[in-house]
Parts: structure tokens; C-alpha cells; sequence
């Protein structure tokens, strides 16, 4: 009994717990109670309309769920997933999720995501396997799924966010997430790409000190460079294919110049976006002064999640990195909707 969850709905304001999306978990070890209902506490109470679980630790005579009466979903909710048992916050916010789309509605941004995966939810990887679904809306996935190398890519540590760990640099060890058909934007197309990483590895022996998350050596990429012998930084470097452009092989969308903007051994985001032939970036919740203008011709496109450069060796872009959050969408997101999705994963994908 002590390790179920179960539901709490409340009016009030937020208190040492833990957020995804409009999800909140707490429990009442170490956490201030809430109030004494029949013999037992029911931990940390979220903003109006939020969600809370909650661990029962045995000692009452419950459980029992504290809602409004009128919330029927939140009631049939509650009856259906009595019980269950979940390892982590995402997989709270996916269990509500996929039991009524109300309920998360609303948070992330949905419309235009073309793109979604997360190695937290059970509906886009369940643990086990190594089939990565896509969780975007439905109409909108162009059936674009992915799958692993492996399913020990899939790391899930007791003190923070799974991952997906995604290697590169060993050509005799080649971990990747591949999709199933290669997603590609034009260089005057609308979109938005998101997504969390981390990486410990410097690359110090390959090609421009870097690192890929996608595509490889000289174009079509988003990678981390490493400069200046640090040890605590990367910078971003990202190019399309360049297509008729004056060095035939040069569309920068990402560089050096943007600054030591990212830190080794800490979750970073990185949000590029297309507007209309101009390229700009946020790093960390940042939004980058450069902007970059693209050819009309170009294109920026990749097959999987994983450098197609391998290898450590001064020819090669490969790298190690545990990759988060993958959210793509077919359109601007303006600075807001970009600020609201990044308020969301930032409380998950977090360094503290």
C-alpha cells in the first residue's frame, strides 16, 4: 500500500514539489502537509487547476480524493488508475494524459508540433523495447516514429530525468535513434526545433573539437564545439547543406560567435527557428542578439538522432550525449508560446 499514488486536487498555491507540465508530485515525507484528513496527510497542494500526487504512507484509513465534485473527469480518472504505480513525474503527466487529452491540454504547445519525443512518457517509450513513438497530435506525425540501437540507450536514474544516451564517437559501438523516414525543412520554411541534452564529452580529438546531435561533418548538422581549452563550456555551431551558397557548402544557422552559451555536465535546450529564410536561436532560455539568413535552396534535414559522422578521430563528428526532450513543429512558435513550453521541460530538465 505505501508505494501508491493517488490524486489530489487543490486551490492553492505550489510548495517544494515537484512540476511537469500541469502535473505536480509530492509526498508527505519531508514535504509540509496540507491538513489531517481522517488520520492521514496528503502532501503539497498546486496553483488552481493543477494536479497532485501523492504518496499514502499506510497510517490512515484512506485513500481518498479531494476534488470538486462537478470534476467528473478528474473523479473517473481517479477510479480508473487506482492503484498504479509510477517511477517518475512525466510518466504521471502521461498516465493523465492518455487517460483524457483535457487535462494537459494546453501546456505544451500542440498546435504545428509535428515532432514529439520524450524519453520520460511511457506513451512515446514505455521502457522496454526499442520502439520510440512519436506523441505528437494525432494528424500531425506524418508517422514518424524512431527506434533505438538498443534499449540500454534507455537510462532511467533514481535522482532525475531519463534519457536517451547517444553514442557516436566508438564506430565499433554505434547507438543512435533512427527515424523512420528523414525529417527535413526547406531553407525559406517555417518551424521550430526544441530539445534538451547533456554531455560530459569534450571531443577535443575530432573535427573542430565538436560534437554532432544530428546529420554530420561539414553540413546539415546542429553540434557543440569546444573552444579555447575549456573545460566548463561548448559553443553551437549548426549549418544546413548550403546549397547555393557562395562556398557551396556553408548556411550557418548556429556559431561560434553566439557564445559560450551551453555548460559540460548540466541539462542544456536549444531552440532554433526558421522565420521566412532567417534563422534565429534561444540557448537556455535565451534568445540569442544573431540571427542567420538562409538560402532559399537550402535545406536542413536528418535521419536519426546521432552524428552519421562517426568515430573520435580527427575526420570524424561523433559525441556522447544523453539527448531529453525532441519537439519539432511546422511553424513560428512566437517568444511566449517558446517561454511556455520552456518553463515546462525546465522543471524536469533540471541541473539543481
Amino acid at each position: 500500500m505505501s508505494d501508491r499514488k493517488y490524486l489530489k486536487w487543490s486551490n492553492t498555491t505550489v510548495n517544494d514539489a515537484d512540476q511537469y507540465g500541469n502535473v505536480w508530485t509530492a509526498n508527505n515525507i519531508g514535504n509540509v502537509p496540507y491538513g489531517n484528513l481522517g488520520g492521514w496527510y496528503i502532501g503539497i497542494n498546486p496553483p488552481v487547476g493543477g494536479y497532485t500526487w501523492y504518496r499514502y504512507d499506510g497510517l490512515g484509513g484512506g485513500p481518498t480524493i479531494n476534488c470538486p465534485s462537478t470534476d467528473t473527469q478528474l473523479v473517473n480518472f481517479y477510479n480508473s488508475t487506482m492503484g498504479t504505480s509510477f517511477s517518475n513525474v512525466p510518466q504521471v503527466a502521461d498516465a493523465i494524459e492518455s487517460n483524457s487529452n483535457q487535462f494537459l491540454d494546453g501546456d505544451v504547445v500542440r498546435d504545428g508540433l509535428l515532432l514529439y519525443m520524450d524519453p520520460n512518457k511511457t506513451a512515446s517509450y514505455p521502457g522496454t523495447g526499442t520502439a520510440v513513438t512519436n506523441i505528437a497530435p494525432s494528424g500531425s506525425t506524418n508517422n514518424i516514429d524512431g527506434t533505438l540501437t538498443n534499449a540500454s540507450m534507455w537510462v532511467n536514474p533514481s535522482d532525475g530525468p531519463a534519457y536517451f544516451r547517444v553514442e557516436t564517437d566508438d564506430s565499433s559501438n554505434i547507438r543512435v535513434l533512427t527515424f523512420d523516414s528523414t525529417i527535413s525543412r526547406a531553407g525559406n520554411a517555417d518551424s521550430t526545433i526544441l530539445f534538451y541534452w547533456w554531455s560530459d564529452y569534450l571531443a577535443g580529438s575530432q573535427y573542430s573539437n565538436s560534437q554532432s546531435f544530428f546529420g554530420g561533418k561539414f553540413t546539415d548538422y546542429m553540434a557543440l564545439r569546444t573552444l579555447n581549452s575549456s573545460t566548463t563550456n561548448y559553443w553551437p555551431e549548426a549549418e544546413t547543406d548550403g546549397v547555393g551558397e557562395p562556398e557551396g557548402n556553408h548556411d550557418y544557422f548556429g556559431k561560434e560567435g553566439d557564445g559560450a552559451v551551453f555548460n559540460v555536465g548540466e541539462w542544456n535546450s536549444w531552440v532554433s527557428v526558421f522565420d521566412s529564410g532567417t534563422a534565429s536561436n534561444w540557448y537556455n532560455g535565451t534568445e540569442n542578439t544573431n540571427t542567420y539568413a538562409l538560402g532559399a535552396a537550402t535545406t536542413h534535414s536528418f535521419p536519426r538522432l546521432g552524428s552519421t559522422s562517426t568515430g573520435s578521430g580527427g575526420g570524424d563528428r561523433g559525441g556522447d550525449i544523453r539527448m531529453g526532450a525532441l519537439l519539432i513543429y511546422n511553424r513560428v512558435l512566437s517568444d511566449a508560446e517558446i517561454r511556455k513550453n520552456l518553463d515546462i521541460f525546465d522543471q524536469w530538465y533540471s541541473s539543481d
